[in-house]
């Protein structure tokens, strides 16, 4: 569906930030420019450089993936403007922008979302991953598995349906869906009992 270019499979598979520099360097020096090189290098540095100070190294991506079913749990409280949340979304992730570019700049974004989305569910099976009792109990992997479920579908479809915005964040729902659904042989299944759950608790 997302255009790929097969020269830089490597560098979207690789989820620590460090490799990923070189890589990119690597790359741009050697492989030919399919006219998205410009706006790759542009997305990897504001995904991971700290506008407040330059020199500390942060994840732009991953904040978005680990905020949004925070915003979406609390999307009835009086103090959360979901619309507005969403649309600080949308201008942090370069949705907008990629939604007027080239297939192989959205097919950039697409590899990069997905990339923070990898990096994400891969903290879903950390041994901290929805422990309670102040962490002294920890989940289990089945726990877990739904945990992360939960997660990816308030990211990719409950905040996107919340905010009136599906069509704008379809390329970001798409990278996180298809993450996921990669990480977790069942993860179709999951996401859909999800939804039944949520339906079924009057909590959609």
């Amino acid at each position: 569906m997302y255009e790929q270019n097969s020269e830089w499979k490597e560098f979207y598979e690789e989820l620590d930030p460090d490799r990923r520099e070189k890589l990119l360097e690597e790359l741009l020096a050697s492989a030919a420019d399919d006219g998205a090189n410009a706006f790759r290098q542009q997305l990897f540095h504001k995904r991971y450089t700290d506008p407040k100070n330059p020199k500390h190294r942060i994840d732009l991506f991953l904040q978005q993936c680990i905020y949004l079913p925070v915003i979406y749990r609390k999307r009835k409280s009086f103090m959360v403007n979901v619309k507005k949340e969403m649309r600080l979304t949308l201008e942090a992730l370069e949705l907008k922008k990629a939604e007027d570019g080239s297939a192989a700049e959205q097919g950039v974004l697409y590899a990069e979302i997905r990339n923070a989305a990898e990096r994400y569910f891969k903290t879903c099976s950390g041994s901290r991953y929805g422990s309670y009792l102040f962490g002294l109990s920890r989940a289990k992997e089945e726990d877990k598995e739904r945990l992360a479920a939960k997660d990816a579908w308030m990211m990719a479809v409950g905040m996107p349906r919340a905010a009136n915005l599906e069509k704008e964040m379809q390329l970001f729902s798409d990278a996180v869906h298809d993450a996921f659904c990669a990480r977790y042989v069942s993860g179709e299944e999951l996401m859909r009992d999800v939804e039944e759950t949520l339906k079924e608790n009057g909590r959609i």
